[in-house]
C-alpha cells in the first residue's frame, strides 16, 4: 500500500532552495512517528537533503543509473514495486516529481498544512490532489493541521 506524506504551506509550498522552508518540531515528530518501521521513497534530491532516516528502508528513486546511496535505488515507480510488498505500507516523502508520479495511485495522502507562508519555490500539486482523493479526516496539532485524503 502506497502513502503519500508531506508538508504544505498556507500557499502551497513545500520547498525552498531544495530546502524545508519551516522547522516545526511536531511536524518533524509526525512525519517520523508516521514512517518509522517503515519504507519511504524519495527522490534523489529530497534524499540528498535528508539523508538516510534511521529505522526506515530508503529508497531512492533516481535516473542516475551509478546512484548507490540509500538503502535501495530504482529507476522508475516499476522498480519500488520490486522492492515492497502490496501488503505493508510504503510511504512517498518527494519530492515534487516523485509525488507527481505517485498521486492518482496511492492509496492515501497525508498532508500537514503548516501556518504561514514561507516565499516556497517548490509547490505540491494540489490539482493532482483535487482531481484524484477526498479528504476524510482532519486533526489539529500545535503549529499545523493534518489532513488525510482517500483515493476515488
Amino acid at each position: 500500500m502506497f502513502k503519500i506524506i508531506a508538508a504544505i504551506d498556507e500557499e502551497g509550498g513545500m520547498g525552498k532552495d531544495g530546502d524545508l522552508p519551516w522547522t516545526i518540531r511536531n511536524d518533524l515528530s509526525f512525519f517520523r512517528f508516521m514512517t518509522i518501521g517503515d519504507t519511504v521513497v524519495m527522490g534523489r534530491k529530497t534524499f540528498e537533503n535528508t539523508g538516510n532516516l534511521p529505522n526506515r528502508r530508503m529508497i531512492v528513486l533516481t535516473s542516475r543509473e551509478d546512484y548507490d546511496k540509500g538503502d535501495l535505488q530504482a529507476h522508475s515507480t516499476g522498480g519500488v514495486k520490486l522492492y515492497v510488498s502490496p501488503h505493508q505500507t510504503t510511504w512517498i516523502g518527494g519530492g515534487r516529481s516523485v509525488y507527481e508520479q505517485y498521486l492518482g495511485a496511492a492509496d492515501e495522502v497525508v498532508l500537514s498544512h503548516v501556518e504561514g507562508s514561507y516565499d516556497c519555490d517548490m509547490f505540491f500539486p494540489m490539482n493532482k490532489l483535487d482531481q484524484n482523493y477526498e479528504k476524510n479526516a482532519e486533526f489539529e496539532a500545535e503549529g499545523f493541521t493534518v489532513s488525510r485524503y482517500k483515493l476515488f
